[in-house]
Order: structure tokens, then sequence, then C-alpha cells
């Protein structure tokens, strides 16, 4: 679900949720240091980790939801920023049902173009 603001210290909008996908578990989101847009993963029921963002930086408007891993999660996924030797970006982790740790980082092009492209991730 999510909930604009559009007054500086004002209230909050009701709140929305983000259909187009049935998530199993609680979704995490993290603000992309590479574009300032909220993205968000979460575990949906098929198993697998998909993906969405804002469109634009506090419109409320998001990206359809894309499958954003190609192995199964047996948890829900955790969003977090960090910098590595390219600079600041984004990544996700989640355990497989084996008990693997999984993390998956966002590429640097596609953040930059996160508002009109598809996710893309590659496994780390």
């Amino acid at each position: 679900i999510t909930a604009a603001q559009t007054t500086e210290n004002g209230a909050f909008g009701t709140w929305d949720t983000i259909g187009g996908l049935s998530a199993d578990g609680a979704p995490s989101a993290v603000i992309s240091p590479l574009t300032g847009l909220t993205e968000i993963t979460a575990r949906g029921a098929d198993g697998f980790v998909h993906n969405t963002g804002e469109t634009v930086q506090g419109s409320g408007s998001w990206r359809a939801w894309q499958q954003a891993s190609f192995e199964a999660s047996a948890t829900a996924p955790t969003a977090f920023a960090y910098t590595n030797s390219s600079g600041p970006t984004w990544a996700y982790v989640f355990r497989t049902a084996d008990n693997q740790t999984r993390v998956y980082q966002v590429q640097q092009g596609f953040a930059r173009s996160a508002a009109t492209s598809d996710a893309r991730t590659s496994p780390r």
C-alpha cells in the first residue's frame, strides 16, 4: 500500500494499493540512491521475488510488477542501499528453500532509466 503527501508537513492522503501482485509476506522498500525513486520488492504467491518502483518521485504512480529473480525465494526479500566500487546503489537479499542466501544487485544502467524500463538485476 502507498500514501502520498502533497503539501510539505501536511497530512498524507488515503492509502492505496499497488495492484498487480499477490504478495506472500511483507514487501520491502528502499529509496534508490541512483534515481531517488522508491523501489519495492516482494515475494509473490508464485514464490519468486518481484519489483516495482515509482515512475516519478512522489507521484504515487508505479511501474508494472516484474519478476526480479530467476530462482524461487523461501523468504520475503529485504531491500537495502549500499556503496560499491561504482558508487551508491541498492540490492535485495533473500533465502532459497535450501537455506542459501541470495543477493541480487541492481545493474547501474537499469537504475538510471528505471522510469521507462523493466527491472534488471543480477545475482551476486
